[in-house]
């Protein structure tokens, strides 16, 4: 007995809590099972009520409660990963959960899922949400706060708040609030309020309030307010408020105020144009400041050159309201 216990005491093995057999000192070292707090390599088959978790955790299986603690470092779970806060790198043959927040490398087979929180999570703890780091899921990802950095998901990916960095999602990505960056979508994305950087998408794209850089969609974008930038739709680009730069599209494009170029096949229309529109279609209701071409163009007061198959601009003399080929102002 007394050799046992000498031999106990020289590698530092001890039993905590009954839940795990640990070897080392000041809990540092080798940790087998469920160790809460724990600096070194801990393998455990569930994590379960976690505090702190620094170096090489291996989880076998999907943890029971990620309401606690921290690993920072490598997490490794065959079925799946997660704590409140991750850190480091994490890979998981299944899904990544941090229902708080997420900062290093993460990489799911399946999904990947942070900031989503729990029942009195608010109340727990006053330090801040987050997402940042290179984040990859083979189907799809969920980040219920803010994001930066790159996400990448086979299928969609969706950030609650704002974002900056690259997102890329196969089938669909969106974002609540603002973002900042590149994102590449196979099918659709959605900026819940402001876009500035890059937007790509298969189908179509949707920014809630204004937008500024570079927008391609293969079928229509819409924006709530305005856009800035170079926009190219295959079908249709319609914008709430202002146009400023180049907008391009395959049938049409509808804005109240265009300040630049517009290019369609069908129709361009709005309020007023301060450039040039060339369209099969132009009609803009009340100013056109510049250069209208295309079958037909129609305003009502024209500073500038009308050139098409019929011209009409109301405001000026009876006998040039309406003329063929080329029609000018006052």
């Amino acid at each position: 007995m007394g050799v046992t216990v000498a031999l106990a005491l020289l590698l530092g093995a001890s039993l905590t809590s009954a839940s795990s057999v640990d070897l080392g000192f000041s809990q540092t070292g080798l940790s087998l099972g469920n160790s809460p707090r724990w600096t070194g390599l801990r393998v455990n088959l569930h994590d379960h009520e976690l505090d702190t978790i620094r170096g090489l955790n291996l989880t076998l299986w999907r943890s029971r409660s990620m309401r606690s603690g921290t690993v920072d470092g490598v997490g490794i779970g065959l079925w799946g990963s997660g704590a409140e806060t991750l850190r480091g790198i994490h890979l998981a043959g299944v899904g990544i959960e941090a229902t708080r927040s997420f900062s290093g490398i993460g990489v799911g087979l399946v999904g990947i899922a942070i900031g989503g929180g729990h029942a009195g999570w608010a109340e727990n703890s006053s330090a801040p949400a987050f997402g940042r780091g290179l984040l990859v899921a083979g189907v799809g990802m969920g980040i219920g706060t803010d994001f930066d950095g790159i996400a990448i998901a086979g299928l969609g990916a969706g950030v609650g708040r704002d974002a900056r960095g690259l997102i890329i999602g196969g089938l669909g990505m969106s974002v609540g609030r603002d973002f900042g960056g590149v994102v590449l979508a196979g099918l659709g994305a959605g900026v819940g309020e402001r876009l500035r950087g890059v937007g790509v998408s298969g189908l179509g794209m949707s920014v809630g309030e204004g937008a500024a850089g570079l927008l391609v969609t293969g079928l229509g974008a819409g924006v709530g307010r305005d856009f800035t930038g170079l926009a190219v739709a295959g079908l249709g680009l319609a914008v709430g408020q202002r146009v400023r730069g180049v907008a391009i599209a395959g049938l049409g494009l509808d804005s109240d105020r265009v300040e630049g170029i517009a290019l369609s096949g069908l129709r361009n229309v709005g309020v007023s144009l301060k450039g040039i529109s060339i369209s099969a279609y132009n009609r803009f209701d009340t100013r056109v400041s510049g250069l209208s071409v295309g079958l037909i163009n129609l305003t009502r007061e024209l500073h500038g050159v009308q050139v098409g198959l019929v011209n009409v601009v109301w405001d000026n003399p009876r006998g040039r309201r309406v003329l063929p080929l080329l029609n000018w102002g006052r």
